[in-house]
């Protein structure tokens, strides 16, 4: 576990100096959340609740913020809701049910969001297919 964290607080400051560089690069914002995530996981593990919740916050701040400017970046939001997950799992090593409720309902509601947006995505992959086809079609009837 020491390794881990080890590994994620120097991820964490690659990332920290990358997003001060670009704070509008969506990828440097996701890779800035992504890193709290991890230490946030991490500090939960280590039964450190004050710091593993510092960091959720500060995961579960950022992804919010980049799924309000990109909504249909599926990861981004899958990243979010495990941000909610967590912190809800942290609430209940807490033992704080209240909590823990709110911030999983949270999670469900993004879940299922994107469990939406994934079947618009299948019926966009089968429109995009049916189009190939009909212009392969079109291209042999052509010949």
């Amino acid at each position: 576990m020491d390794k881990a964290l080890e590994f994620y607080e120097k991820d964490l400051k690659v990332t920290e100096e990358l997003y001060s560089l670009a704070p509008d690069n969506v990828s440097f914002k996701n890779g800035l959340a992504w890193s709290y995530l991890k230490l946030g996981e991490t500090f939960h593990e280590k039964r450190d609740f004050q710091k593993a919740k510092k960091f959720l916050d500060k995961a579960i701040e950022l992804f919010w913020l980049l799924t309000k400017h990109s909504p249909d970046y599926v990861e981004i939001t899958a990243n979010l809701g495990e941000s909610y997950y967590e912190l809800s799992r942290l609430y209940l090593s807490m033992e704080d049910c209240k909590k823990a409720q709110k911030s999983a309902n949270v999670s469900q509601e993004i879940f299922e969001d994107l469990a939406q947006k994934y079947s618009q995505i299948k019926e966009f992959q089968k429109l995009l297919t049916k189009l190939y086809e009909h212009m392969e079609k079109i291209k042999k009837e052509c010949k």
